[in-house]
């Protein structure tokens, strides 16, 4: 049944009605086109129904119903929920039900991450990390002592060389005075190579490990 509209009323009603007659439902809508499929049946433009086995689906487009093959994604479940039945991605999935992506899916290589991976973009200014099944964004940067590069297939930022760490926080690991050898345990007198800060150079001194505990000259 379809109530015409007059010059005051702004409502009509739009009775749908199951394809197979089973369930008929009233629905108000304003001033928008129609489209009848049988002489029971109507939708709103831009609607859609799906069939029982998630298989056919019909859209109300220009004043008609059009009618295509419809199928669920692997990683999806035909149900209907809150009235509305169609592919709905499982757990841990997303996208509209015929196409469902891992939430650890990542564009940029096509592939997804397992739980603790990381991904790292081109120019090393992102980061994407896989925590409980979710694609963590956050920003990245390199330390001052640091390359962005590709080892093995990883790309993040890698420590130059005589300093160590994560990449993005970097120490070197030349000795910058006498203590620091005396603590790593080089405990005899001796001459050797230290790094002082701001020194791009090391320079040999002479280091009283046993008397001094450190101490040089």
């Amino acid at each position: 049944m379809k109530q015409s509209l007059n010059g005051v009323q702004l409502m009509r009603y739009l009775a749908m009605r199951h394809v197979r007659g089973l369930v008929t439902t009233l629905i108000l809508a304003s001033r928008l086109p129609l489209a009848q499929k049988q002489s029971n049946v109507f939708a709103l433009v831009g609607d859609f129904y799906v069939n029982s086995g998630c298989t056919r689906r019909s859209t109300c487009q220009n004043n008609q119903i059009i009618e295509a093959s419809y199928q669920c994604s692997v990683h999806a479940t035909c149900a209907e929920r809150n009235g509305v039945r169609k592919c709905y991605c499982n757990s841990n999935y997303q996208g509209d039900g015929e196409t469902c992506r891992h939430n650890c899916f990542v564009a940029d290589i096509g592939s997804v991450l397992g739980e603790g991976q990381f991904y790292i973009s081109s120019r090393c200014t992102r980061k994407s990390t896989c925590r409980n099944n979710r694609l963590v964004d956050e920003s990245y940067q390199c330390s001052s002592h640091a390359t962005c590069d590709t080892r093995s297939g990883v790309r993040k930022c890698y420590c130059n060389p005589n300093y160590e760490g994560d990449g993005e926080t970097c120490t070197s690991v030349l000795p910058k005075d006498c203590h620091e050898l005396y603590v790593s345990g080089t405990l005899s007198d001796g001459v050797y190579t230290i790094y002082p800060d701001g020194w791009s150079r090391g320079i040999q001194v002479y280091c009283e490990m046993e008397s001094n505990g450190g101490g040089w000259t």
